[in-house]
């Protein structure tokens, strides 16, 4: 829709977490001028995706696909204690538990997107957190790692959690600067 309303303005694509896998998975079917990832679902965290961790998520996903397995936890998205209070009160913004399904269907998705890194030949940013718990920094910098493309960048934050936009100040604003810097150099006014 947007290339056929403005088909002659660049097209750059922003992805959050498990956006940032769709995103991913979009530059490769769809012609964009670049992507901007921040924390993307690249890669499981080690800590809790254990092997038998999964095994037993993708067993109860083919037995019991809705049983509750992990449960909503907001504290690993940012430090930022006023965004938290906010988001527990948000009615559009999940507060139950993940089911067995969608736990296998996440990990699976990380898993397949991983495959396609070396295929990806759009520019990019990636921002992430060392400490974010819900999507593995390492799935971010094995992206940047074996992705084609020549114009690539990875910004890594060591005390950012999941949310970066969500995060105090210095961290939040400094992911905005670094957006809005990276998208200027990439478009003519």
């Amino acid at each position: 829709m947007i290339r056929k309303e403005y088909p002659e303005l660049p097209l750059f694509v922003c992805g959050h977490s498990m956006g940032g896998a769709v995103t991913v998975f979009l530059s490769l079917q769809v012609q964009i001028s670049g992507m901007v990832l921040i924390a993307p679902a690249l890669a499981a965290n080690p800590e809790t995706a254990t092997f038998t961790t999964v095994t037993i998520a993708k067993l109860m996903s083919k037995l019991l696909p809705f049983c509750p397995m992990a449960a909503t936890d907001f504290s690993l998205s940012t430090r930022n204690e006023k965004y938290i209070n906010e988001i527990k009160k948000d009615k559009l913004c999940f507060q139950g538990y993940w089911s067995a399904r969608t736990i296998v269907s996440l990990i699976q998705a990380a898993e397949e997107v991983s495959t396609k890194f070396p295929e990806i030949k759009v520019p990019f940013l990636v921002l992430h957190g060392c400490q974010d718990k819900v999507c593995h920094v390492d799935g971010s910098r094995k992206l940047f790692e074996l992705a084609s493309s020549t114009d690539k960048g990875l910004k890594v934050y060591p005390l950012g959690y999941h949310s970066l936009l969500n995060e105090p100040e210095d961290i939040s604003n400094d992911v905005k600067e670094s957006i809005v810097e990276w998208l200027e150099r990439r478009i003519d006014y």
